[in-house]
């Protein structure tokens, strides 16, 4: 959810100059003090500022995360592309040949089509976790390791209107010679 424009405002003042007094935070003379006063402590009571001992004011490591995303010229919230991980899974056969691993999808984007397993790459986990992770939930197949050997971005638009609907980075990540997960 988007913050209000006065506390957008603080987070901003709070990313160039991350020890400013409440002086320093009154952006607009208009604003009253009181104002001011309640949206300030909105954002400590959502984990985005503390006040310090020597009455200035910092962000926390929340509010330094959630400050990050924000465009500071617009002083809004950046959506951001997501980054999603391909797991591409071969092995030689004993023919020699090579053989992949693909999937039908079953649920909405791509309902239908077949392809390379994926999913989303959660905050905190890497993306070669997120395809073994994926390889798991999907194939209920192990691997030791994998590695990335491509990036794509892709973007998807509404096809009449052009407006960009989804906005995507995969990493693909190559696992050779998965094997059957034991229970």
């Amino acid at each position: 959810m988007e913050n209000h424009f006065i506390q957008m405002q603080i987070l901003k003042i709070l990313l160039f100059n991350p020890k400013s007094k409440f002086t320093d935070l009154k952006f607009d003379e208009n604003i009253e003090n009181n104002q001011l006063t309640f949206h300030i402590n909105q954002l400590i009571k959502d984990n985005h500022l503390v006040k310090n001992t020597d009455k200035t004011y910092s962000l926390t490591l929340t509010g330094k995360e959630y400050a990050n995303r924000m465009d500071t010229d617009k002083v809004q919230s950046q959506k951001q592309g997501k980054i999603g991980a391909i797991t591409c899974c071969i092995r030689e056969n004993k023919k020699g040949d090579y053989d992949f691993l693909l999937y039908t999808r079953k649920k909405q984007p791509f309902y239908d089509h077949q392809g390379f397993a994926s999913g989303k790459v959660p905050y905190g986990q890497s993306v070669v976790e997120s395809a073994l992770r994926e390889l798991k939930e999907e194939a209920n197949l192990d691997a030791d390791a994998g590695e990335v050997f491509m990036i794509e971005h892709h973007r998807v638009y509404h096809h009449e209107t052009k407006e960009l609907l989804e906005d995507k980075f995969f990493y693909f990540v190559r696992i050779v010679n998965p094997r059957r997960r034991r229970i």
